[in-house]
């Protein structure tokens, strides 16, 4: 197990020194009271404040341009691997959650309307910039899932029986880290381990972290 990053129940995976892996966990309320994922874990900047997340939720699910977007992200530039507007990943033989893995790329894809895509490669396709999905059990883990755009690598831990939708839920979240964005607000799929109103699909300002002054 690994070693608590500050938080009750934090299990954090990443380095001091910018390596922004992110981990998802359940909760295991939550598990009682739905489907949803809970993101637990920091990115080491700081929390985006509430009236700055209203603001920017309202002005993206009004289809209109949000105020200094760059602060939804986990880095000042675009992981490289993305810059050519596709997420090329690469799936381990052995993962076991092929639907749910192949439905959040697939609803991500949906949201971004072909100006980022995700698209899996085979492993003979895969050069150093295919991000690697990999599947590592750990029995009576709270870590589900991390992800690393250093690395570039999703990794997956979930060992029991959830929610299918929150296992889909969770890898679409993972998928958001390596489209390059950070821990961002309530009433999102992004949203940080301080807030309690997790969305469990693509929102509007999930997209705009990916596009607005990047890819539109």
């Amino acid at each position: 197990m690994e070693k608590p990053g500050g938080f009750l129940f934090v299990l954090n995976s990443r380095s001091v020194r910018f390596t922004k892996s992110l981990v998802t966990i359940i909760v295991a309320g939550s598990l009682l009271a739905g489907p949803q994922a809970y993101a637990i874990g920091g990115d080491g900047k700081p929390v985006i404040d509430a009236a700055t997340c209203k603001a920017m939720v309202k002005a993206a699910n009004a289809g209109e341009p949000v105020e200094d977007p760059s602060i939804l992200h986990l880095s000042d530039k675009m992981p490289s691997y993305l810059a050519d507007g596709t997420l090329d990943y690469v799936v381990a033989p052995d993962f076991p959650y092929r639907a749910q893995l192949d439905a959040a790329a697939q609803e991500w894809n949906e949201k971004l309307g072909g100006k980022v895509v995700l698209r899996e490669v085979t492993k003979d396709k895969a050069d150093s910039d295919t991000v690697s999905v990999r599947y590592v059990p750990k029995p009576n883990s709270h870590v589900l899932a991390s992800a690393s755009e250093i690395s570039k690598e999703m990794t997956v831990f979930v060992t029991s029986t959830l929610y299918p939708d929150a296992i889909r839920s969770t890898l679409a979240h993972e998928f958001g880290h390596l489209l390059g964005i950070r821990h961002t607000c309530d009433y999102t799929l992004m949203a940080a381990s301080s807030h309690r109103h997790p969305a469990a699909h693509v929102t509007p300002l999930d997209v705009v972290a990916v596009l607005q002054g990047q890819f539109d």
